[in-house]
Parts: C-alpha cells; structure tokens; sequence
C-alpha cells in the first residue's frame, strides 16, 4: 500500500477517535455538571426511601372519660416475590390471615411485589418477627376507629383518608389531636428492599380531647330525635341539651343521621343542622321581645292587652292572626298572652317600642352573630339592620318572623333566661390531656350581663306558666317543674310564607333553679304535628323523662322529697307548700276536689 494511502487512513482513524473523545466528553460534562443533580437526585431515589411513621391521632373522650374516637395502629403487609423464603410461609400466612395455599397462589400470581394485607393487626412482637423476615415489607398505619358508630356523629365529626379531621370536632381541633409524623430513611436495594436504615425520627402522637358531651344524655338526645322523625314525619331535625350554669354542650343531636360510618359521607346526612341550619323561629324568640317591653317599663306581666279576638289589622302592616285565639271577652293579661303565644299581642307589644330598641335587644342576646362555640364554619344567623326593616318588620319580629337563627343561638337564649342573666359562649371542649400526662382546662365564658336577677325571674315565671296552663302543656314532667316556650313558624318560599313549618320548644328544668336546657326543632312536621306545642313540646318531655330515669342531673337534692303531678299545679301555686292531705277522701270527692282547684 503506498504510503500516502496509509498515512490518509491513519488521519481518518485518528479523526475518528478524536471525535469520539469529544463526544464521550461531551457526554461526561453533560452527566457530571449539566445534569448531575437531576442523575443525583434520580439515584438517590432508587436507593434511598423516606417513609413517613404516622402519629397516633389524639382520642376524644367524653365528659366521663368515654372514648368517642381512637386510633388503631396496623400494618399493610407486602412481600418481594423472589425473596421469600419457603420456610416463612407458615409465619406469612398466619399474619396475613390467609391459608398456606392461598399465600402460595397469591405469590405464583403476582410478578416482583405483591400486597398480602392491608390494615392487619399485629403485635409489637409479631410486627418485630415479620420485619426480620427477608422480603417482607411492612408499612405501619394508622385507622381511625369510633366505638359508638354514628351516636353524635355530626358533632364529633371524622377524619379524611389522609387523617386529617374533615368535620365536626375532628377538624376544630384537629391541631391538637393530629400530633406530629415520623420519619425512616432507608436504604434498599434494586428489588425496593430496605437493607438498612440511615436516619430515623419517631412520631409525636396527638393530644387526647375531652369534650363537654355526656353520652348518656347524648344516647337520649339521638334515640329521641329519631322517634320524633318518624312519628311526626319531619324531614330534619335538631336537639340541644345545655348546663346553663357553664354554657357546657351536653348533647348534640341532628337528623337525619348517616346511616353508618363507612367512609361515604354525604354532606346532607353529616351536617349538623343545630349549629349550620338557619331558620325563622317563630314565637320561642317571644321572650326577646318580653324583655325589651319589660326592662322598658312598656309592659308588666298584669298590664292587660285586647287580643282581638284572634284577628287584627294593623293597617299597611298587614292582618296579623293568632293561632290560639281567646275565646272571652279577648281581654289578656301579658302573662296570659305570653303563656297562650298570642301574635297579636307580642306585635302590639313591638309597636310600642323603638325599631332600635328591638334590634339592640336581639342583639344583646346574641342574634345576628355568631355564639362563638369551638366548632367550625358557624354561621351569624340573618338579622337586617332597622334602615332596612319594612313597615311590618318590627311587629313580624316581635313573634320571631324576619330573623334566622341557628338552633344553637335559639338555646342559648333560654341558658341566659335560666341561669340569671348572663350570655354565655356555648363550649364543646372541656379541655386538653397531653401525652405527657398534663391537662389543659378551657373555662367557661361570660360573653356579658343581659338581664338582671330580677327580670330573668321574671322570664322563667313567664315561661313556666307556658307549661302550666299554656300552649307547652305536653312538656310537661311529674315530679319537676318545666318552664319553656314553643315556637310554631312557618317557612317562607320566593318572599311568601306558604304551608310548611318549623315546630320548636326551648325550655329548662326545673322551672325553680334549672340544672338543663333543652332545644328541639322539628323541620316541616305533618299534619297535626307542626305546632310546636304539640309535637316539639312532647319530645322535649321524652327527653327529659328519659334523663330523669337513667341519669343524675335531674335527681332531687337530699332531702324531703314532694311529688307532684303536673296536672295538679294551678297558675300561681307556691312549690314550697305542703302537699293536701287526701287521706279518707272518697273516690268520688277526689274529682269534685281537683275540678274546685282549677
């Protein structure tokens, strides 16, 4: 080969080579500088895993230290096909509760990896034997568990699958009770199996909660909202049961209730309407209007008012009825009027007083805002200021129409009646338990002075006469005096009022010294069970039966005991006064004696 050919073909090779260099060098910048931390991180993925060890979500406990949700600590069991060992089946098959030949089939089936079980419940010792086993996975969770099913489920509310709270109390406090995740950061191998730890930080579980719920009273509220659906046919409903001393939640309950805790949560069965459902309430907000005719001097309970005989027109402000029209001369004293829920009179009443006195007086006690309870999204109820009321406003709102409330404002009316006075901030939570052992009280609060001692007795005279001989008769009890007011009102639809009802009773027991309030609210009862007094007074009286018989909050003090039928207890009877003495009287004399006291 001539030498010129050679030394042509030298230089090509030699170009050749040369290229590639560049190439490869070009390749080697490009993996060692312009992409060396996106290589880097891609590497670190495949051979370091960062699993997050989930906290031990704080448990709610009622007031008696009952648990109301709790977390259960489990395992997803997972395996790597090739690793398994023949010898380990036994231990596998048990732990995941599956037969050695269903185990077996399972791992002919899959291809590398392969979930055996999720959420099992293992042992320390067991978790700690699967774990040493080669190609066995085990990733700890943890699974929100509820003892009582859906008791109080709109108030205690459930976490979302990433256990984080979603509603209820669950999410008002779900900073507390969520606690903080650990962290592992493993080293595995090309199969995804860990083959050693290089850093690890444990878990700080939540805080437990305790709630001012007692589940007694809270079985009570439930079972009996539930009867009360069903016999009055009522689409919805809400029932409350306060100490008016603390402003403590001892009961919440709403319908209808989801049918069970099974991870379908349907916003209209898991809200709780006596906090979030806004309504007209009707007459059980007449003792607003009372007090401000009261504290003004405007009224007395003995100033007599013309109810007119059931009907009345207050000229561009329209006909007013009443639903209880009196059959006399129709000629009532106000405490008459208030016990018989007459409209008319309660709209005379509001004539007489200043837009702003009324308005000022509502929000006194607390409507139009929010009460302030330690649940989420409360809404402020709808109240329009004076500028905006209509010619009929101030008479309509003098009986309770052209204002929405939450059930939760509407009782808490009746705890500042009850207790003497004062407004207090309803309270869902009693308090903290930390993980080290410490407790966090949370107090009860004073939102401010509404009424003094004197007029707020005057209101429970008024009230307990409702019971007595006015439209709340079915509320009442044998042995305790209750004192209340119903509340029929009807739903208005496009601006008009049209056939469908809430029925309402707000009332408190013992009439004398009240230890409970208690709300219920009946949405659109059938028939002859949308007024108030007929079908929310009788489950108020259920209610309260039924606290009587299975708890201690209605127990008399020790003492001398006197029994008392309420339908013996005439208008104006002193409760302290010695018991009749019926020994001898004949069965015939009995009747003419009742019929002569009333």
């Amino acid at each position: 080969m001539p030498r010129k050919l050679r030394l042509l073909r030298i230089e090509h090779v030699a170009v050749v080579v040369m290229g590639l260099f560049v190439v490869l060098a070009l390749r080697l910048v490009d993996l060692q500088v312009i992409r060396h931390a996106q290589f880097r991180a891609r590497q670190l993925r495949q051979v370091d895993a960062r699993l997050q060890v989930p906290a031990r979500r704080g448990r709610i406990l009622d007031r008696e230290g009952r648990v109301l949700a709790f977390d259960v600590l489990a395992y997803d069991i997972s395996v790597v096909k090739r690793r398994v060992r023949s010898k380990d089946l036994d231990i596998l098959a048990e732990a995941a509760g599956m037969k050695k030949r269903a185990l077996k089939a399972a791992l002919r089936g899959a291809d590398k990896f392969v979930v055996l079980r999720r959420q099992a419940t293992l042992s320390p010792e067991a978790a700690r034997r699967l774990a040493s086993l080669p190609g066995v996975c085990l990733e700890r969770r943890t699974y929100r568990q509820y003892p009582f099913g859906t008791l109080g489920a709109q108030v205690i509310g459930f976490v979302d699958q990433e256990g984080n709270g979603a509603e209820g109390v669950e999410k008002a406090y779900d900073d507390v009770l969520r606690g903080t995740p650990g962290e592992v950061v493993q080293l595995r191998d090309e199969d995804g199996e860990a083959i050693g730890t290089l850093s690890a930080r444990d878990p700080i579980d939540g805080d437990d909660l305790v709630l001012a719920l007692d589940l007694d009273l809270q079985r009570i509220a439930d079972d009996e909202l539930q009867r009360a659906l069903g016999e009055t046919g009522s689409r919805g409903g809400s029932v409350l049961i306060l100490d008016p001393a603390t402003g403590d939640i001892l009961a919440s309950a709403s319908a209808p209730l989801p049918a069970r805790r099974d991870g379908a949560y349907v916003a209209a069965t898991w809200r709780n309407r006596a906090v979030y459902d806004l309504f007209e309430p009707g007459s059980t907000l007449k003792p607003v209007t009372a007090i401000a005719g009261l504290r003004r001097g405007v009224i007395t309970p003995t100033t007599y008012l013309y109810a007119e005989r059931g009907v009345h027109s207050f000229g561009r402000a329209g006909v007013i009825r009443d639903a209880h029209p009196e059959q006399g001369d129709g000629w009532l004293t106000f405490e008459q009027a208030f016990a018989r829920s007459s409209n008319i009179c309660f709209a005379k009443l509001a004539r007489e007083l200043d837009s702003n006195q009324l308005y000022d007086e509502l929000r006194s006690c607390g409507f139009g805002s929010r009460s302030g309870v330690d649940l989420p999204s409360e809404p402020n109820g709808w109240l329009s200021l004076p500028r905006d009321w209509s010619g009929r406003t101030r008479l309509c709102l003098g009986y309770g129409q052209e204002i929405s409330v939450t059930a939760l404002q509407l009782a808490n009316l009746y705890v500042t009646i009850a207790n003497g006075g004062s407004l207090l901030r309803p309270r869902m939570a009693l308090g903290i338990e930390h993980a080290d052992g410490g407790r966090e009280e949370f107090a009860s609060r004073e939102v401010r002075r509404v009424l003094s001692a004197d007029l707020a007795a005057t209101l429970r005279a008024l009230c307990t006469r409702v019971v007595v001989e006015g439209t709340g008769k079915r509320a009442g009890l044998d042995g305790v005096q209750v004192a209340g007011k119903t509340g029929t009102a009807q739903k208005a639809e496009d601006g008009r009022y049209v056939a469908r009802y809430v029925a309402s009773f707000g009332g408190f027991v013992p009439a004398e010294s009240p230890r409970l309030v208690g709300l219920v609210v009946l949405d659109e009862p059938r028939g002859h069970h949308h007024w108030g007094g007929y079908s929310a007074a009788a489950t108020f009286r259920r209610i309260m039966e039924s606290v009587t018989q299975s708890t201690r909050y209605l127990a008399p003090a020790p003492g001398r005991i006197t029994v008392v039928r309420a339908d013996d207890l005439r208008p104006g009877q002193d409760r302290n006064e010695s018991p009749p003495n019926l020994a001898g009287m004949s069965g015939v004399a009995l009747p003419e004696w009742r019929r002569r006291r009333h």
